[in-house]
Formats: structure tokens, sequence, C-alpha cells
């Protein structure tokens, strides 16, 4: 595999969190101009190129040091992900058990049963990550991560990528060529598929049903 710059990789992956970030600006600052600006870019295309470059970032991992992997990924994951369901838990607390928005009506407390249910991936009764785009990129990415079929799972997530960035955005830029949601939703779908492309290009030495991933340089 060619060498990638995996240093830019995680520019991108932060400024993808950054837009998710500050999409929910608006709820705390609706009048704020940079809420405003945060509230024009898409957080769904960010959410889905966050998970295609962590997934890629992953699979490099693991085919640099697949001793104890699982491991060290519960470690990094889960007290953060702890922390952050009881910061959620917690956070109306010193306001009464309730936050009130100016426009965005009322925040409560979450109940017991949705912080169980968060803290075990069973949101809305069913497993969260079991859903459509999410489900499919999981595969894809394991997929990779486990060296099976490698090239075609790759050159799988780009085409994905691809039709999403040609059916879903194109047609909402015609519809409505000034609206800043839209064209801001396509020139990240196209560039997280730009990118998908290359990465899946560089496995173009691997053989399309082998088992055996191409190295990774990080």
């Amino acid at each position: 595999m060619k060498p990638m710059l995996w240093p830019l990789l995680g520019l991108v992956r932060f400024f993808l969190a950054l837009v998710v970030a500050g999409t929910h600006l608006a709820h705390f600052a609706p009048g704020n101009a940079i809420a405003h600006w945060f509230d024009g870019l898409s957080a769904f295309v960010a959410v889905i190129g966050f998970l295609v470059v962590s997934g890629f970032s992953i699979a490099a991992s693991y085919e640099k040091s697949p001793a104890g992997f699982y491991a060290r990924r519960v470690l990094r994951i889960l007290p953060l992900y702890v922390l952050a369901i009881a910061a959620a838990a917690f956070c109306t607390t010193p306001f009464g058990g309730k936050v009130v928005f100016q426009d965005s009506g009322v925040l409560l407390a979450p109940s017991s049963s949705s912080v169980l249910q968060n803290l075990f991936f069973l949101q809305g009764s069913a497993p969260s990550w079991v859903k459509r785009q999410f489900l499919w990129m999981f595969l894809v990415c394991l997929a990779i991560a486990v060296g099976v079929v490698p090239r075609l799972a790759a050159t799988l997530e780009a085409l994905m990528l691809a039709v999403i960035t040609v059916l879903v955005w194109m047609p909402g830029i015609s519809a409505s060529p000034t609206t800043q949601f839209q064209a801001t939703g396509f020139l990240i779908s196209a560039a997280i598929a730009a990118g998908a492309w290359i990465v899946a290009d560089s496995y173009r030495d691997s053989p399309w049903l082998g088992a055996r991933p191409a190295p990774l340089n990080r």
C-alpha cells in the first residue's frame, strides 16, 4: 500500500468531529453567527465521513499491532464513553433538572432507562449501530481490519460514498443551488468519496478476493 498521510487524516477527522459538535451550537446560542455558520453544514455527512476515516485508521492500527488490539480499543473508548453518558445524565442537575432554551424547547434529564439503553448500545430497543449505512460501514471496515477481501471491501465502500454523493446531494443542489446546507453536504461527501477511492486504489496490488491485506504504512 502507498504511504498515507495519517496526520492529515487525523486533521480531517478532527474537522468532521468539529462540524458535528458545531451544529449543536444552534441549540445553545441560536443568534450566534458562528452557530449559524455551523448550522448550515451537514452533520450527517460529517458523521459518515468520520466513521469512514476512523475505519481505515483502525484497520491500519490492527495491521501494525494485532496483538492486544481489542483490549486497547476497549480501554481507549469505553471509559470516555461511560464518562460522557454520566455527564449527559447529570448535566441538568445544576439547573434544577431541566434546561430551557430560547428557541429549542426544554432539555430534561434522561431517565434511568435511557441511560441504561445508551450504556449498552440499545437506544430504541435495538443496537444503534445496526442501522443501514452504519451497519454497512461497520462490516466493510471490519473486513478491511481483519484482512477479509480488503480490496473488494474498500472499493465497495468508495462506490457507496460516490453513489451517495451523486444520488443524494446532487439533486439537492439542482433544486436549491443557493442553499448552503446542500452545497456543503455535496462538497464534504465528494471529498470523502475521493479519499475513499484513493484508499481503495492503494490496494490495487492485492487480489480482489484475497484474504491478506496489503501492508499499511503509518
